[in-house]
């Protein structure tokens, strides 16, 4: 008849409300289920026979159902745990090592998958007992057993796990927002060998035959690849998918609908591939685009799994802006919620001996890596005395744009705008357009050089107004004051400026703070106390490691040590996401060296910090309904954006009908510099594409500017013949024929002919176009 194996009882309908809490001590002691690994020695010759040792074991302990086994957080695992189920830790628990268990139950033999039937319906809801969704998830299993795609796994003639499906899966819509081919071989996997897994839940006692359900499952629905889909806010997903599916990397879109959720799959040939896991504790401090593109590496990395990620988030995952480089969707194509723990909680201590960080809360994490990324931000009401709970009429750029209503816009008869930075300029626009009256505002700068691209983007802001036509609402504005204080009575703020040692009182109904970012005072304080080298930024080697080798750091929080000759450029002059990538490749090399894939990059010498290549974007939004834009390759973004004369500028080309624009070129003839004030909004990652191209990629621009073939800079590159240009996999192209033209150019040249290398590139190219066909339709293929 076979053993009976344990199943979670349904819950009963009604619990207590309260429930007295006892004193652990002063319960009665239980009786003890398991027994536990205290040492393990195999050579490594006989690893895969490791599961035979199991088997005596129990016999040795005939009254315990359960092994225990526990592994530090840094030690690989060994082959034994592939047998084992993980337990998940609370996230602040104190816990030194992994723990992992396994059943009796779990060694039986005559695990098999088969479609269901309606004698299996009464252990299937029992089955699902414990799951707040059971009714939709048994009805969908009903609904899909009816077309013989519902699966039961059995073990022993009991039903341990079931898996639902679905076989219309929409190839183009997930190779469109999707790069599937990283993944998996289309030209092997045809759309009617797909299928979607919907549902799948197994007894975790046989946790480690998921892979043989999966396989069993894609045999008898006729597929060659399963996808699931997570998602934004879906926490809930199966063990299966986290721990044996691909990840699948998010594509950029032109579309404006993209598919917001995260896609995973699973082929037969992925299924024979281990993925080796990594228990480390990493704390990741901020939820900036350094750190979300941090993220975004470990979690989609196709040869490992890291599996004890948390996020620390103060008021949630925030994403978005003219030049953000994450948008809602591009979030939810991370599967954030699924596989990191968020916590809504800052940094505000690190104790290096104890591996502790501690948190605003009062709560502590345990940590092998801790990664702080949290930025920086504007500090003013710090800087003022001002503590996050006091309720007083001082506000930063984030307050206005999630909180200011329109009716309380109305109403404001004052409102003073402080700062010389990008955000105080699309402060100002948010004012305006939540109903602020132009004559009840104004705009203090403060004395010194704007921030960043500001100085660029308001003298284009000038050239733009100057060629429109109609006046926008203008806003008056003070220069050369510093904020010193604040004082606050029952009519609001009275604002004390100093100008010239002299104190300049401005009242105000509200008061807007958008000075130049700088570090959170509870992280710097959090990190000079633990003796972190601090030098105007947080000092990190090639490695991003600080002088703790526990405790690494990127973006703007972040800088190189002096000691790097070539670490000449501010890192917040750097793209955000490129830097984000490199950090996680360091943490990769850290934990994964052994197991490190192709798409990561070799440790760096010593000697030489990274040099990121990515162009740097910023945006913002304008008084007049325009919009202001500058993106630029490192060197030029710093040079530019630090003010000062520039030796090496060369003319812009400058023809738009609608705004300004100015393209810049440098000597060879490369495209360095985009700078756009306009009303024509314009998607800043498609500028980004064409930085650091030749210009003769554009149709020799230049010269057609010259000959005045070109009436409007953006109405040509927007035309269908350069869409090519901005598809995310041409970057990929252009490097594949750089890199082979450099390596047959000395055949070449010996032939005295060019004839090779041009077959070479029409070659590609033509492949490249027939291979995304569907996304370039402006294009027509020869046939052949």
């Amino acid at each position: 008849d076979g053993e009976d194996i344990p199943v979670e009882e349904e819950e009963e309908a009604e619990q207590p409300e309260e429930e007295e809490e006892e004193d652990l001590d002063s319960l009665p002691p239980l009786p003890s289920l398991a027994f536990a690994v205290s040492m393990f020695c195999l050579d490594a010759a006989y690893d895969t026979q490791s599961e035979d040792l199991l088997a005596p074991a129990f016999e040795a302990f005939p009254e315990k159902d359960y092994c225990l086994l526990t592994i530090p957080h840094e030690a690989t695992e060994p082959v034994l745990l592939r047998t084992f189920s993980r337990v998940p830790a609370n996230p602040t628990s104190m816990f030194p090592e992994v723990l992992y268990l396994t059943h009796r139950a779990g060694l039986l033999p005559g695990f098999q998958v088969r479609q269901a039937k309606e004698a299996d319906l009464e252990q299937v809801r029992a089955l699902l007992a414990s799951f707040e969704e059971r009714k939709a998830m048994y009805e969908r299993f009903l609904e899909q057993m009816g077309q013989d795609i519902a699966m039961v796994a059995l073990c022993q003639g009991q039903v341990v796990g079931l898996a639902v499906v679905s076989v219309d899966v929409d190839l183009q819509e997930l190779s469109t927002n999707f790069a599937l081919e990283r993944c998996v071989n289309l030209s092997h996997h045809a759309e009617e060998h797909l299928a979607e897994l919907e549902t799948c839940v197994l007894n975790p006692i046989f946790a480690h035959h998921r892979r043989f359900l999966l396989t069993e499952v894609m045999r008898m629905v006729g597929a060659s690849c399963l996808t699931m889909r997570v998602g934004p806010h879906q926490t809930s997903v199966p063990e299966v998918v986290l721990g044996d599916f691909f990840q699948v990397p998010g594509r950029r879109l032109v579309s404006a609908d993209p598919a917001p959720y995260a896609l995973f799959v699973l082929t037969r040939k992925l299924a024979s591939q281990h993925k080796p896991s990594c228990n480390a504790r990493i704390v990741v401090a901020g939820a900036s685009e350094t750190g979300l593109a941090c993220l975004e590496h470990l979690l989609q990395m196709p040869f490992a799994k890291f599996l004890a990620i948390t996020l620390l988030a103060p008021g949630g995952v925030r994403v978005g802006g003219i030049a953000g480089l994450y948008d809602s969707a591009s979030v939810a194509k991370l599967g954030l919620d699924a596989q990191v723990q968020i916590l809504d909680n800052r940094l505000v201590g690190v104790d290096r001996d104890a591996h502790e960080a501690r948190l605003a809360d009062g709560s502590t994490l345990k940590y092998e890596c801790l990664l702080l990324c949290t930025g920086l931000q504007d500090q003013t009401r710090a800087r003022l005395g001002i503590h996050p709970q006091d309720q007083v009429p001082v506000y930063n750029y984030q307050d206005i744009l999630n909180e200011l209503t329109e009716d309380e816009a109305t109403q404001l008869q004052g409102v003073v705008v402080y700062g010389d930075t990008l955000d105080a300029l699309s402060c100002i626009t948010t004012l305006l357009a939540r109903g602020v009256p132009a004559a009840a505002a104004l705009h203090v700068k403060p004395a010194g050089a704007p921030h960043q691209a500001t100085g660029l983007v308001a003298a284009a802001l000038a050239a733009a107004q100057a060629r429109a036509e109609g006046d926008a609402p203008a806003v008056s504005c003070e220069e050369g004051l510093t904020l010193t204080r604040v004082d606050f009575d029952e009519h609001g703020a009275a604002a004390v400026f100093d100008k010239d040692g002299e104190p300049v009182v401005m009242g105000c109904d509200l008061l807007v703070t958008c000075d130049a970012p700088e570090v959170d005072p509870a992280v710097f304080y959090a990190l000079n106390d633990a003796s972190v080298v601090y030098d105007g930024r947080l000092v990190v080697d090639h490695e991003f490691r600080t002088n703790d080798p526990d405790i690494y750091s990127a973006g703007t929080l972040a800088k190189f040590s002096r000691r790097y000759a070539n670490a000449t450029l501010p890192m917040e002059n750097y793209n955000s996401r490129e830097v984000g990538t490199m950090l996680a490749e360091s943490v990769i090399r850290r934990f994964l060296g052994a197991h490190m894939g192709a798409g990561v990059r070799a440790r760096l010498e010593p000697g030489h910090a990274p040099s990121p290549a990515l162009p740097k974007a910023v945006g913002t939004f304008l008084p007049g309904k325009m919009y202001g834009m500058y993106v630029a390759l490192p060197p030029v973004f710093a040079e530019e954006t630090a003010g000062g004369p520039k030796p090496h500028r060369f003319s812009p080309l400058t023809k738009s009908t609608e705004g300004h624009l100015e393209m810049h070129l440098d000597a060879q003839g490369l495209i360095n510099a985009i700078l756009y004030c306009g009303t024509r909004r314009i998607d800043i990652a498609r500028l980004a594409c064409i930085i650091g191209l030749p210009a003769a990629y554009l149709d020799n621009l230049p010269l057609k500017v010259q000959g005045s073939q070109v009436r409007d800079i953006l109405d040509f590159i927007g035309s269908p013949w350069a869409s090519a240009l901005f598809h995310d996999k041409f970057p990929a192209l252009r490097a594949m024929l750089v890199s082979e033209l450099k390596q047959r150019q000395g055949d070449v040249k010996a032939d005295n002919s060019s004839l090779a290398l041009s077959n070479i590139v029409q070659c590609a190219v033509l492949k490249f176009v027939q291979q995304n066909a569907s996304e370039l339709v402006a294009y027509t293929v020869p046939e052949e």
